[in-house]
């Protein structure tokens, strides 16, 4: 049974040093809202645990969700990294970060206490408040889909690869950055290694990686992807790679970056698919929804500059991918009209004039009482 929504204990914004821009003589300042921090009480672990939430700005849409452990290290990377491949690079979807922030590292991930083999409850309740609380309490405060990632480093991404050990099977990808699999002697990893033959209803992806760190940690990690491919587990898809200019410390930057661009190999249209026009784009976006478990839709954003170029180029079948493209923008959103009439303008000025018919006719085909139709 989920718990209630969780008590929101107090808010504070986090914020970057402010920005100091000059002009002339003026000095302007300017803060950089990434995100808020606040503490929420967790009934597993009978305490208030503090979180780093940070939210795309159109907060209208629905959004996958990155879980990062060890929040007041990792969390500012993390977001910075999402934000970047998906609003930038157009190579993944847009998230929100959710930073757990931690009070004693090693209480929260230990499996173990291997002096004299008892099992750490603490980490437990606290694997619960993670898969079951916090869960539950982003999905009721944000509007998300379902899909998350877990995502730790070193001691906790051996606490990650123990979360998709356990019967709590709340997330769809899990990230282990440098995981402590020399724990108890590496007990801990063979264990993990014996759960992933079981089988399991759906599909998951992992990514384990390893920095330089000596040659035990090497072997360790070689290994464990050894014996994980040998398996042969088809319900668990396994992302491995070292980082051998990289320190136990500096690993996770660009182990954030290469594990969400695997995961989301193959996003970004191709060529291919932006020549087809609507169909194209339908048929690509389709099956990145199949692929994931929830509704992609085509990028807005994409669909101007592919109407320009199909406008001004004037192929055979251009006109037709134009007047659709623009067609599917308008019903989608109504306030799409005002860039397109700009792009009417743009290639009028250009000398594109058939172009800048086909996409007039679109607008006005959908929409009559345009302005622009009674030009």
């Amino acid at each position: 049974m989920k718990p209630k929504l969780l008590t929101v204990a107090a808010i504070l914004v986090v914020l970057l040093h402010p920005t100091h821009v000059t002009f002339a003589d003026k000095a302007a300042k300017d803060d950089i809202n990434l995100g808020i921090r606040y503490a929420i009480n967790s009934r597993a672990l009978g305490e208030l645990r503090e979180i780093l939430v940070s939210a795309p700005s159109d907060l209208s849409r629905s959004y996958p969700v990155i879980y990062v452990l060890n929040g007041e290290a990792e969390f500012l990377t993390t977001v910075a990294t999402v934000r970047h491949l998906a609003n930038n690079a157009n190579r993944m979807p847009d998230f929100i970060v959710v930073g757990v922030v931690s009070k004693d590292g090693a209480k929260e991930t230990r499996p173990n206490f291997p002096a004299d083999g008892r099992k750490n409850e603490y980490e437990s309740l606290f694997r619960q408040f993670i898969a079951e609380e916090l869960v539950d309490h982003i999905d009721t405060a944000y509007n998300t889909h379902p899909f998350r990632i877990l995502v730790g480093h070193s001691l906790s991404g051996l606490f990650t690869l123990n979360t998709l050990r356990s019967e709590l099977d709340s997330f769809d990808a899990y990230f282990a950055f440098s995981p402590a699999l020399w724990w108890d002697d590496g007990t801990e990893a063979d264990a993990i290694l014996q759960s992933i033959s079981s089988k399991r209803a759906n599909r998951r992806t992992v990514a384990v990686t390893v920095a330089n760190e000596g040659d035990d940690s090497l072997i360790q990690h070689r290994n464990f992807v050894d014996e994980w491919q040998s398996a042969g587990t088809a319900t668990i898809k396994l992302l491995e790679t070292a980082f051998p200019d990289e320190s136990h410390s500096s690993t996770t930057l660009p182990a954030i970056n290469w594990s969400l661009q695997r995961l989301f190999e193959g996003w970004r249209p191709g060529p291919d698919v932006y020549r087809l026009g609507l169909a194209g784009l339908e048929k690509h976006y389709s099956g990145l929804s199949e692929r994931f478990g929830w509704a992609v839709e085509i990028p807005l954003d994409d669909i101007s500059p592919l109407v320009f170029e199909f406008a001004r180029r004037g192929n055979d079948g251009d006109d037709f991918r134009a007047y659709e493209l623009i067609e599917h923008a308008v019903t989608r959103d109504p306030g799409m009209y005002d860039e397109f009439v700009e792009m009417i303008g743009a290639l009028e000025i250009q000398g594109h004039l058939a172009g800048a018919s086909i996409a007039r006719k679109a607008l006005c085909d959908s929409n009559t009482s345009l302005q622009i139709c009674s030009q």
